[in-house]
């Protein structure tokens, strides 16, 4: 053990002294003897040309980034003791920066990538293309409002339907009595009351009602009311000519006061312009009575109307 590690000292020793004895022959350079160490270590002096004497030493360039010595020219010599480095040709085209990312495209590198299918739509006939999610409305299929209709009330109905009846009951009583007393007051008025009752039938007819009087014959009513009233009035006519003018009297009366009352329950313009028109005919009437029984010699006094509304229209 002891003799393998003097040995790997000795081993040590000559591999120093070699070395230092190469580095003296590369720095050695005064006495213009050149080194050569042969392949078992030894060191051979040969004798040779030298360089001549040099003017300066040689000097190492700190400031060389490369470390390589900057030397001058020696007096007799061909050229620098070391040749500087051979020019690398270096490629002009820029590395790629650290901020750019690199892609190397997958499979072989003679295989172009397809082409990008394009979303956006050709300019050229653009326009001609139809939006597929715009439907073609066909104007029929277009719904407008039709403006809604409001129907007459319960009331004006009532009216419209009792009128139409009341007056065929006033020409239903003129007819009799002027076929019972011969009387003109009677001729001409149940003329009169013809033509009131077919300004309310245009009424019932415009609003698509059910006409009460239909075929009906005179005296005979579908309200029982108007049905009863028409007997009574009937059998007070036939008692004498001055009971049956004072029926007449009494019908106009009735009258004034019933439409009156059904003006007051509508605002519609042609159910007024009628029953103001049936009002201006009643009032009439009634004078027309009231100057036959003067002639009859009888002071008429009002049945139904109040003193001041018949003072108003009796003149």
């Amino acid at each position: 053990m002891k003799e393998n590690n003097l040995m790997i000292a000795v081993g040590v020793v000559i591999a120093l002294l070699i070395l230092g004895a190469l580095g003296l022959a590369l720095f050695a350079g005064g006495d213009g003897d050149d080194g050569i160490v042969d392949d078992n270590g030894a060191i051979t002096i040969v004798e040779g040309d030298t360089y001549g004497d040099l003017d300066e030493t040689p000097q190492l360039d700190n400031g060389d980034p490369d470390g390589l010595i900057d030397t001058k020219e020696l007096d007799g010599s061909e050229g620098p003791l070391i040749s500087p480095p051979e020019e690398v040709e270096v490629s002009q085209e820029p590395l790629p920066s650290e901020e750019e990312e690199v892609i190397i495209p997958d499979g072989p590198a003679d295989e172009a990538d397809p082409p990008e299918e394009s979303t956006e739509p050709d300019v050229e006939g653009s326009q001609d293309v139809a939006d597929p999610t715009e439907e073609e409305i066909d104007p029929a299929d277009i719904q407008v409002d039709e403006p809604v209709e409001v129907g007459l009330s319960d009331v004006e109905i009532e009216g419209l339907l009792f009128m139409r009846e009341e007056e065929k009951l006033a020409r239903d009583v003129y007819s009799y009595l002027y076929d019972l007393w011969g009387q003109k007051t009677f001729n001409n008025i149940q003329a009169a009351e013809q033509k009131h009752m077919d300004s309310i039938l245009g009424l019932i007819e415009d609003n698509s009602l059910e006409d009460p009087v239909g075929d009906n014959e005179p005296g005979v009513f579908e309200d029982q009311a108007l049905q009863d009233l028409y007997n009574d009035l009937i059998e007070s006519g036939e008692i004498s000519l001055v009971d049956a003018l004072l029926v007449g009297a009494a019908i106009e009366e009735i009258d004034i006061l019933d439409i009156q009352g059904y003006i007051s329950e509508t605002d519609d313009p042609d159910i007024i312009r009628v029953y103001q028109n049936l009002i201006k005919g009643s009032e009439n009437h009634l004078n027309a009575f009231v100057n036959a029984l003067s002639k009859q010699g009888v002071e008429y006094e009002p049945q139904y109307l109040s003193q001041e509304e018949y003072d108003r229209i009796v003149k």
